[in-house]
């Protein structure tokens, strides 16, 4: 496996802040424009986890509190079929079909990309994005 813990750049910004971990099949755009939002975004190749295989990115994901995204549904049946509640999953469904300024255009810069209860439980799936951000 790569290099352990994962350290996200943090912009500074108003409301929730998360800890996220950007797959491989998606590009470091999405991490980039994540931390434009004030998150903690980390791509897989920042971490030393470009190669690593699903089970080694749950695992470091879990150990660093990190919330994955990614394009892959096969993070859900890991979950599953170990009976982990964490960590935390957000499946873009098709997106690794998009170019990668694609990918990154899903979260629109200003805007609160995953609130809530959506990273404190489980797994959720993303077809199409257009969150309010909060009041």
């Amino acid at each position: 496996m790569g290099g352990g813990s994962c350290a996200g750049t943090r912009v500074a910004s108003r409301g929730l802040r998360v800890r996220l971990l950007v797959d491989a099949n998606l590009s470091p755009r999405v991490a980039a424009r994540l931390r434009v939002a004030g998150h903690d975004a980390a791509h897989v190749a920042d971490c030393g986890l470009l190669t690593a295989s699903d089970d080694q990115i749950l695992a470091a994901a879990a150990q660093d509190d990190r919330t994955i995204i990614s394009a892959d549904a096969g993070f859900g049946t890991l979950l599953a079929l170990g009976g982990q509640a964490k960590p935390s999953v957000v499946l873009l469904r098709s997106a690794d079909q998009l170019a990668p300024a694609g990918q990154a255009d899903l979260f629109p810069e200003g805007e609160h990309v995953v609130v809530g209860d959506v990273v404190e439980k489980a797994s959720c799936l993303i077809e199409a994005l257009s969150l309010d951000p909060p009041p």
